[in-house]
């Protein structure tokens, strides 16, 4: 918003969010920065098929998880029952899985 000559400009807190849909929230620091909560892309890391579609957002405080919660509620945006089995069951490899890229990885960069 463009304040005209004459009128002032109303300040208004505004949300900001991070994605890293790449890099995974286990290999980097999800608090870094605190004020942006960042959100992940549960699809490829925590599910690791392609049967279900997801997503998470990591916030930092009561107020934020207030916030995301009241959006979820107006939106309707949230995960069925199905896609949450899914995510378990794929949570189960997980560590097993982000183990063996992150050492692929670092052979490959040698």
């Amino acid at each position: 918003m463009v304040a005209s000559e004459g009128e002032t400009k109303e300040e208004k807190e505004v949300a900001l969010c991070q994605e890293q849909g790449a890099p995974s929230s286990f290999s980097l620091n999800p608090n870094h920065p605190p004020s942006l909560p960042p959100q992940q892309a549960l699809t490829k890391y925590v599910v690791g098929h392609s049967d279900a579609l997801l997503g998470a957002i990591t916030v930092n405080t009561r107020e934020d998880w207030e916030r995301v919660r009241q959006c979820v509620l107006e939106l309707g945006e949230a995960a069925s029952p199905d896609d949450c089995w899914l995510a378990i069951r794929g949570a189960r490899t997980l560590g097993v899985r982000l183990k063996h890229q992150m050492e692929a990885g670092l052979e490959v960069a040698r």
